[in-house]
Order: structure tokens, then C-alpha cells, then sequence
């Protein structure tokens, strides 16, 4: 099966993907950084960072797949609903808040124009409401976007279980023909992660990847090697094709691009990255991986005066990662010994005893 160290290594994969994605992206962000690269135009750069933003479908696959996990037929419609939200917002609420009252105390004023989109970050729907430009931090929006895939969870659980791997092909045949409702500036269509989604919960459903690690033991090393060539390109390939390559269209191909790239990605982390050496500190770095996504932007901001003075790309990269790690661990800390990690387990356990 695809255990809990699986997960956090392939987390640990995801957000140093995303460091990078967002120090990098454009050339407005190179600029800023002020790194050299030894061969790499600032353009070429940019490409590369783009292309790591594969790592939001690992982040949506992962979503999707360990709340699948949680849900059961028997536990009830509304007991499924609160239990999910509980596990999703109030890890999210302690950092939320956590970071007004820094801003608060730093900045002497109030994050949000208004304090009903302080609300709307707490839910949080602004980003799905058209106000990105309200949210205290702006990757907030997946937060939007995972709030979407928690009310949808238990109708894709139940096609998945009953249809199999239908719904999923049938979604390839109709996405041209589904209303494009939520277009994020930040995050862009929601609908383009439908498929990574739903290929979470059947993965979950049908223990895809255990199979797939079951298998793949039973190769030799000349297999393994020839796997392991044709993952890396499908990685590499398949997020540039569809940024760069794959012009727009009505059919999901686009998508479908990122959603292969993400699934290669997943499978190179957990059937070649579990040794000691690359294994146990990605799945160390994962364990954090939640708030460093929720804090990263905010932290190497803050100290890009320390960052530039790195002067290198790579190195800027590194020293970024490491203060934005720390940044995570501290926090993490801080809900350990604030006891709000205990009070989240109590009211799950609550929630899951209702009858």
C-alpha cells in the first residue's frame, strides 16, 4: 500500500518543487532575486520554474487521495462533511491567525480592507468569490480549491466505487462541455484539476500505487533503470508540453499534461527516492510540507535581504528552502506546545463518535 512515508516524501518533493516555483516564475521574480545561473538564460529559468509548478496536482492528487481515505458510507453524510472540514481548516486557522497578528503587530494596521474578508480567509471562499486580491496571503487559494474538493469527495468516493474508472473517462469525453466556474488569477480554472483529483480517489479506492510498488519489487534492475528513464522524461516533458507547447483548448489536454506529470513524479518518489539517503529527509522536510506551503512566500520575502546576498541561484534556492523550513518546523512547534494538535485530535475523535 502507499504508506504515510510514501506521502511525505512525495510532499517533501512537492514543496521544494514549489519553492522554487514561486522564486523563479517569472522574470520580474528573477530580477528581484538577483542570481546568477551558470548556463541558464533568465528565461530559461523561468521555464524551468513554471514547469515545477507540477507540484500543485501533486499537492491536489495527494489531497484528494488521503481524504478519500476517511470516507465511509456508513459514517453519514454530515459526519463525513464535518469531520473533513474540521481536519482541513483548523491547522490552517492557527497559522491564518498566527500571521494577522504578526502582520498586526509589525505593520501596526489590519491585513484586509474589510473585516468580512478576514471571514472569507477563515472559511475560506475569497478566492472562489472572485476577491484573490483580498487574501492575507495568495496561496491561500488552494485552500479555496481543497474546500471544493472536500464537498465533492463523497460524490466522486461513490462513482469511483460503484463505476470504477468510468467517471474518470467519462470526464475526458464531457470536460470540454462543463462550465468553466471558478478561474483564479492565482490558481487558475479549478476545473483543469479534476482529473488529478479524481484519480487521487480512485487511486485510493483501488490501491493503484500499492499495486503498482508490489509490482514493480518483482523487477530487475535493468527494468527498474528503463522505468525509471521513462518517469523522468514523462516528468520532465509532460508539464512543458502543456505550459509551453500544447496551445489552449476546449478538450482538457493541457491538464491532462500536468496531471501525467504529477502521477510520474508521485511514482519516482515512492518507488526510487525510499532510500536513507534521498528518502528520510524528504519524508522529514514532508512532515512540515503543510505550512511551508501556507508560509513559504511570506517568510523568503521577508528575508530576501539575506537571500541575494547568496548572489547564486541554486545556493539562493537552498538557503530560501532552508529558512522557509524553519519558519515551518517553529510553527509547528508552536501548535505542538500551544496545544492546539491536541484539541484538533479531541474534537476529531468527538466528531467521529457522534451517532
Amino acid at each position: 500500500m502507499f504508506t504515510k512515508e510514501d506521502t511525505n516524501r512525495v510532499k517533501g518533493i512537492a514543496i521544494l518543487l514549489l519553492i522554487f516555483h514561486h522564486m523563479y516564475r517569472t522574470l520580474g521574480d528573477v530580477s528581484l532575486m538577483a542570481g546568477t545561473t551558470f548556463f541558464l538564460t533568465d528565461e530559461d529559468l523561468t521555464i524551468v520554474a513554471n514547469c515545477f509548478r507540477v507540484c500543485v496536482y501533486i499537492f491536489a492528487f495527494l489531497s484528494a487521495f488521503g481524504m478519500s481515505a476517511g470516507c465511509k458510507e456508513k459514517d453519514g453524510l454530515i459526519k463525513n462533511y464535518a469531520y473533513r472540514l474540521w481536519r482541513l481548516l483548523a491547522p490552517y486557522w492557527f497559522t491564518l491567525i498566527l500571521c494577522n497578528l504578526i502582520y498586526i503587530v509589525a505593520m501596526q494596521k489590519f491585513a484586509y480592507a474589510n473585516p468580512l474578508y478576514f471571514l472569507g480567509d477563515v472559511i475560506p471562499v475569497l478566492d472562489i468569490f472572485r476577491h484573490s486580491d483580498d487574501m492575507f496571503n495568495g496561496v491561500f487559494w488552494y485552500m479555496n480549491f481543497t474546500l471544493i474538493v472536500v464537498v465533492m469527495l463523497p460524490i466522486l468516493h461513490f462513482l469511483t466505487k460503484k463505476f470504477k474508472f468510468w467517471p474518470f473517462l467519462v470526464t475526458m469525453l464531457i470536460y470540454r462541455f462543463i462550465p468553466k466556474v471558478i478561474i483564479s488569477p492565482l490558481g487558475g480554472d479549478y476545473l483543469s484539476y479534476v482529473f488529478v483529483v479524481e484519480l487521487g480517489v480512485l487511486f485510493q479506492q483501488y490501491d493503484v500505487l500499492g499495486k503498482v510498488k508490489t509490482a514493480f519489487l518483482k523487477f530487475n534492475g535493468v527494468v527498474k533503470g528503463v522505468c525509471l528513464i521513462g518517469l523522468l522524461v514523462i516528468a520532465a516533458l509532460c508539464p512543458y508540453a502543456g505550459w509551453f507547447i500544447i496551445p489552449e483548448n476546449p478538450y482538457g489536454i493541457r491538464p491532462m499534461m500536468h496531471t501525467l506529470g504529477a502521477i510520474a513524479v508521485i511514482l519516482i518518489g515512492s518507488l526510487y527516492l525510499n532510500n536513507r539517503v534521498t528518502g528520510k529527509p524528504l519524508e522529514f522536510i514532508g512532515q512540515y510540507s503543510y505550512d511551508m506551503f501556507l508560509t513559504h512566500v511570506m517568510v523568503y520575502t521577508t528575508v530576501l535581504y539575506i537571500i541575494r546576498v547568496v548572489h547564486f541561484v541554486i545556493f539562493e534556492y537552498i538557503v530560501s528552502a532552508f529558512i522557509c523550513f524553519l519558519a515551518a518546523y517553529a510553527l509547528a512547534l508552536l501548535k505542538k506546545r500551544a496545544g492546539w494538535l491536541m484539541l484538533i485530535e479531541k474534537v476529531s475523535k468527538k466528531i467521529k463518535s457522534w451517532t
